[in-house]
């Protein structure tokens, strides 16, 4: 199965609005060298595109227009002004540039369960792991976790 999320829990239909700007604000869009360069810690959120584009952008409160977050995934996961499906989405959590933790969090891509209650839940894990791994290469995977919760029950892939 490959997997593609629909953006169906939290959309933005502003054509206007990008995965790197909106008419008066640009997305706080980042790189793995920006981020281990200046040892960011803090979380970064992550669309994997079905064509295997992989956005970055730092977590913000900041929010646009539309009402969703800035540096979003409704935003990250645009192309042409329109949203599109994902294979992955979520967040990264960085310790002075190193990834920590991966974690399905997202308010637009959700897969339908948690790991171990559906197959989506546990490709969009194997997603988010080989984008890390795509980005990081093996040594930068050497102790991440992969962290997904559900009603109290917190479901940890070591890697």
């Amino acid at each position: 199965m490959t997997l593609a999320l629909e953006p169906k829990y939290a959309t933005c239909n502003d054509p206007r609005h990008t995965a790197f700007q909106t008419p008066s604000q640009k997305l706080n869009n980042c790189y793995l060298a920006d981020i281990q360069a200046h040892k960011y810690t803090g979380v970064v959120n992550v669309v994997k595109l079905t064509n295997d584009t992989l956005r970055l952008a730092y977590e913000t409160s900041d929010r646009s227009s539309c009402g969703q977050r800035l540096n979003g995934h409704c935003h990250l996961g645009k192309v042409n002004g329109v949203q599109q499906k994902v294979k992955c989405a979520g967040q990264w959590h960085f310790v002075r540039g190193d990834l920590k933790i991966m974690t399905p969090s997202t308010g637009t891509y959700r897969p339908c369960g948690e790991i171990g209650e559906c197959d989506e839940a546990t490709e969009h894990r194997d997603n988010m792991h080989q984008a890390a791994l795509d980005l990081l290469g093996p040594g930068g995977m050497k102790g991440v976790e992969y962290r997904s919760s559900h009603e109290g029950q917190t479901y940890i892939t070591r890697y």
